[in-house]
């Protein structure tokens, strides 16, 4: 690490920006509703305990050198925690349909999930920075990757959760893009998509009924397509500027989970289209701070882990913000810290802690006294 860096100030003023944007949208999406509270508390005092605790382990994360998350212990001890916590889900209360959240006591619940995310993120970053940062095609040293990734993602959608299991493997399947994987893994996964959506989509009533119902939601207005059309009449009602906070109408019980799933729509009927853009804006700064310190990071595994974090982070919104706009079928994806939940608030902000960290350990020019890491993944990025 260069001595004098400085934590990314972009992405901690970003950061914090979405935070307070989630505490309007979360008190007004919440006040005349009464979902789960922890431990007795109002939905809008929960949330600010999630926020609360996500930001000091978020200030502890940027503190800890991400070196010490290549050790193979640490990291095989996380990948079989998060195998374990996922199993044990499997076995907990259904909850709307699926099996996703462990009560730790009264009260109060945590996804393993949201954890598991990023521990798969870690270990993907921990295989492509010993392969060199180059992954031209599969072989036996693969298998150590290939076996507990696949096990995380195939108990992630058994719960079921495939929204989830979308974002995580497209983030996946991005990092070995970056890696260099030849064009021909990619063709060859494509055979058996079309037998797999038939069986795990087609022949999946409720997920048959939320593709047709995206393709047109008015040919059903009072069932499947009611979710989508009371979105587009929130986002569309905000106009400029929106109704003001906590003026919107949508959150009295015509859209469902607006604290949640829909909570960019609350927030799209109430500060209208100057809103919305400031929280795309923001994203799109996270993105772009990611990336930038992913390319001057001083090591493969600095660089690979918060590309990774960087693109989970990103398509995760994307998919939530598309949902409310009806551009993707509606999924259970919440926005990064915006959306009411507190293992998501915790886990993001875990998350972008170790981003910081990461921001401090750069290289000040790439081109000029860079380590034998970087001049290779830049050799590699120019044969690509």
């Amino acid at each position: 690490m260069h001595k004098g860096n400085l934590f990314d100030r972009w992405l901690i003023f970003t950061t914090l920006t979405l935070m307070a944007v989630g505490v309007l949208a979360v008190y007004s999406a919440t006040a005349v509703r009464t979902p789960e509270t922890l431990g007795g508390l109002t939905p809008y005092a929960a949330h600010w305990v999630h926020g609360i605790v996500g930001l000091v382990i978020m200030a502890i994360a940027m503190h800890i050198d991400y070196y010490h998350y290549r050790r193979p212990l640490l990291l095989w001890i996380l990948v079989g925690g998060a195998m374990i916590s996922l199993a044990a889900v499997l076995f907990a209360p259904e909850i709307n349909g699926a099996r996703r959240w462990i009560a730790a006591a009264p009260g109060l619940r945590f996804q393993p999930s949201e954890g598991a995310k990023y521990v798969l993120i870690l270990l993907t970053a921990w295989f492509l920075s010993h392969r060199g940062g180059t992954l031209r095609d599969f072989d036996r040293d693969c298998v150590i990757w290939a076996v507990p990734s696949g096990l995380i993602l195939a108990l992630i959608f058994v719960e079921p959760d495939f929204g989830t299991t979308a974002v995580l493997a497209a983030t996946l399947i991005g990092l070995l893009f970056v890696a260099g994987l030849r064009w021909r893994y990619y063709l060859w996964a494509l055979l058996p998509s079309v037998p797999a959506f038939y069986f795990f989509v087609w022949r999946v009533e409720y997920r048959r009924v939320r593709l047709l119902a995206f393709w047109d939601p008015e040919a059903d207005p009072l069932g499947a397509g009611y979710p989508i059309l009371q979105s587009l009449i929130a986002v569309g009602s905000g106009g400029w500027l929106g109704k003001g906070l906590a003026q919107s109408t949508q959150k009295l019980f015509f859209l469902p989970e607006p604290h949640t799933d829909f909570i960019f729509a609350v927030w799209a009927e109430e500060w209208g289209f100057i809103g919305t853009s400031t929280v795309v804006l923001c994203f799109l700064v996270i993105f772009w701070r990611g990336l930038r310190i992913a390319l001057h990071s001083d090591t493969l595994f600095g660089t690979y882990l918060a590309l990774g974090l960087t693109l989970l982070l990103f398509l995760q919104s994307f998919v939530n913000i598309s949902v409310a706009v009806s551009l993707l079928p509606a999924k259970g994806i919440p926005l990064p810290l915006v959306s009411y939940g507190g293992s998501c608030m915790v886990t993001t902000l875990g998350a972008l802690g170790v981003l910081l960290n990461i921001s401090r350990h750069t290289q000040v020019c790439v081109t000029s006294g860079a380590q034998p890491e970087i001049l290779a993944r830049m050799e590699v990025t120019a044969a690509r």
